[in-house]
């Protein structure tokens, strides 16, 4: 990995528009951090993770503490409404994706895989790596 100081391009896009200027980036889709001219921003990375669900369906969500909101859902205080009375809920996948606008667009197209693709948890990473590609050169 490189440099913490180094960052995606999507990071750049998003919060610059080019790459010209302060920011350094990099090939790497993992967003870090970006460093500002004299002040630094540390970016709350967001992951998304995959639930099953004692019935057998899968729960896909977002999420800056995966453990944190595992829990909230089996609570059922602040979890989702979808996954109450469907306990046990077991961590089938998670994977830190970058800032939230990217990690909801990432969202909705997994929660549109069909069930198989779900399932299929040795070639999941890579689907959402490709999304991740997609939306880094729409966003470039």
């Amino acid at each position: 990995m490189r440099c913490l100081r180094e960052y995606a391009r999507i990071a750049v896009a998003t919060w610059c528009g080019d790459r010209s200027g302060p920011l350094h980036y990099c090939e790497s889709i993992r967003l870090l951090r970006i460093e500002l001219r004299e002040h630094e921003l540390i970016m709350t990375i967001w992951s998304i993770y995959l639930l099953r669900c004692a019935d057998g369906s899968h729960y896909t969500g977002i999420a800056t503490d995966v453990s944190r909101r595992l829990a909230e859902h089996t609570d059922g205080e602040k979890g989702a409404k979808y996954l109450r009375g469907r306990g046990p809920l077991e961590l089938i996948y998670h994977q830190e994706i970058g800032d939230q606008s990217l990690a909801t667009k990432i969202e909705l197209q997994v929660k549109r895989f069909p069930k198989a693709y779900k399932e299929d948890l040795g070639a999941l990473p890579g689907r959402i790596e490709e999304l991740m590609k997609q939306f880094a050169l729409q966003s470039a």
